[in-house]
């Protein structure tokens, strides 16, 4: 009896993430969420939005993004705080979601759209997944026009299943895992030049 029940603890406790990148599935699924109600916010005739596809990216994050979006967690008066992203291991990552969708005009023609969101998430120590808080959207794209949202917000929480995938998430691409890399590194360097600029 004991194994079945130690058994089905290692299984859920495994369905929890996404197989290609180990990172909780209730992340994909809350972005993914997210970005479908501020498309559907932006388009005339919401009850008609048709999703046909979401496609998600993980990359290590661009200086810039992580300058705007946590400049003020990671620096003081402009300089890096005292080795803080490499004693706290700190990870940024940007997680892009894609909506390829359908939705009737004001003339009810059937128009197909992309949707764009691009949410970055910082990772401390040993984390292989991000806390809702330190998870923040900071540009939306929509039919490839210039950003419609620059700012940064954070997620308040993380809302969606950590059990399964939304149906409409296609494919998930990018790293395998969220160890801290020569990458890390790499940008940690990136980071205390662009303070000094």
């Amino acid at each position: 009896m004991k194994k079945i029940i130690l058994l089905s603890l290692a299984l859920s406790v495994v369905g929890c993430t996404e197989s290609n990148t180990s990172l909780d599935k209730n992340l994909f699924n809350t972005a993914s969420d997210k970005c479908i109600d501020y498309l559907r916010d932006s388009i005339k005739i919401p009850s008609n939005l048709k999703i046909n596809q979401i496609n998600i990216s993980i990359n290590i994050a661009k200086i810039t993004d992580v300058y705007n979006v946590f400049g003020n967690d990671i620096t003081i008066n402009g300089a890096v705080k005292n080795n803080n992203i490499n004693e706290e291991k700190l990870r940024f990552r940007d997680l892009t979601v894609d909506i390829d969708y359908e939705a009737l005009n004001s003339n009810g023609a059937s128009l197909r759209g992309m949707h764009q969101c691009k949410y970055i998430f910082m990772l401390n120590r040993n984390e292989n997944s991000p806390k809702a808080l330190n998870t923040y959207l900071y540009k939306i794209n929509s039919d490839g026009n210039k950003s419609i949202f620059d700012d940064h917000m954070p997620i308040a929480s993380f809302s969606g299943s950590n059990f399964y995938l939304n149906s409409n998430i296609k494919k998930i691409v990018g790293m395998k895992d969220s160890y801290y890399t020569k990458l890390d590194e790499d940008l940690y360097n990136l980071i205390a030049q662009h303070s000094t600029e």
